[in-house]
């Protein structure tokens, strides 16, 4: 074989590996997805109406993405986290529903009017103000919404 024909598989061969190299990069530089999902024809679990855990197979339909782009699918490894958030759910779903209605579209602010309404471990509905940081899950709201929130838990009986 001549040197010529020689350099150009070498090149050949060089392109291909800088093709692949900057696939890979790519691949490499996309964010890690967030939950993980099984292959088609596989089961998963979600969540339903009634908060228990159900399960189907991946089909790759529209059901399946929204149930993964809501994070209301579980693969089997995190099946107990799955009947952890559904009893979480059925007993915290009426304290967070009443709590963003009388939030009533508010956002927390640094150095706002953030006030927030929590159950105590003695089941005590307590107000409190949040100025300088943002806790993670908090629903937020005025003075006078917290307040007014803190009486309606004291008026009415939560759902079980």
């Amino acid at each position: 074989m001549n040197i010529q024909k020689q350099i150009e598989q070498l090149e050949q061969t060089i392109n291909k590996a800088q093709s692949e190299l900057e696939g890979l990069k790519q691949e490499a530089s996309k964010p890690k997805p967030m939950f993980d999902r099984v292959e088609d024809g596989e089961k998963y679990f979600y969540i339903n109406d009634t908060f228990s855990v159900s399960h189907t197979n991946e089909d790759n339909y529209n059901i399946d993405n929204k149930l993964y782009d809501l994070a209301n699918y579980y693969v089997e490894k995190d099946k107990h986290i799955a009947e952890r958030v559904g009893e979480y759910y059925k007993n915290n779903n009426w304290f967070i529903r009443k709590a963003i209605e009388f939030a009533d579209g508010y956002e927390w602010e640094l150095g706002g009017d953030n006030w927030c309404v929590y159950i105590d471990a003695k089941g005590k509905n307590e107000v409190t103000k949040h100025a300088s940081f943002n806790y993670n899950g908090t629903i937020y709201m005025t003075k006078e919404n917290a307040l007014k929130f803190k009486a309606w838990l004291e008026e009415c009986k939560p759902l079980k």
